[in-house]
């Protein structure tokens, strides 16, 4: 059995995006300037990354539950509720994917290691947010085979 189309088109871009994030680590890390760093600039910087970090986690998580939990109750259609559920994910990875892309540039124009460990602790998020059979069977509340065509 396969999934369904949507939701197979969620786990690609997931993957591509990983992949990406990988791929964005690995060359910055080769390309980084290895001068030495004056911490004392970038600490204003460092502060925004943090709060820009946190505030993308908070607003992409929060604003997923809501929505997705305001989608279940309404009890949609399979095939509708699956096409919400996978434009309010594709949200949910933007919002967890632009303070690893600022950690990758932050690392790059400046060289400071606190950017490349949020971009790090950005791909191990988004790695843990990937959809499995049980959580969408959990977060949609159907039953397996509606997953699947």
């Amino acid at each position: 059995m396969q999934f369904k189309k949507e939701i197979r088109q969620l786990l690609t871009l997931h993957t591509i995006l990983l992949w990406t994030m990988l791929g964005g680590l690995i060359l910055v890390y080769f390309l980084a300037r290895t001068q030495p760093v004056d911490f004392s600039v970038f600490q204003v910087l460092q502060v925004v990354l943090l709060i820009t970090a946190l505030l993308a986690y908070y607003v992409g998580f929060m604003h997923f539950r809501k929505k997705l939990q305001s989608l279940v109750a309404a009890e949609l259609a399979i095939s509708k509720l699956i096409n919400e559920y996978a434009a309010l994910y594709r949200n949910k990875l933007l919002f967890l994917s632009l303070p690893g892309i600022a950690g990758l540039l932050g690392f790059q124009l400046t060289g400071n290691w606190v950017f490349y460990l949020c971009a790090i602790g950005v791909l191990f998020i988004m790695a843990a947010q990937r959809p499995t059979v049980a959580l969408l069977m959990h977060q949609l509340d159907v039953r397996k085979e509606d997953l699947f065509q």
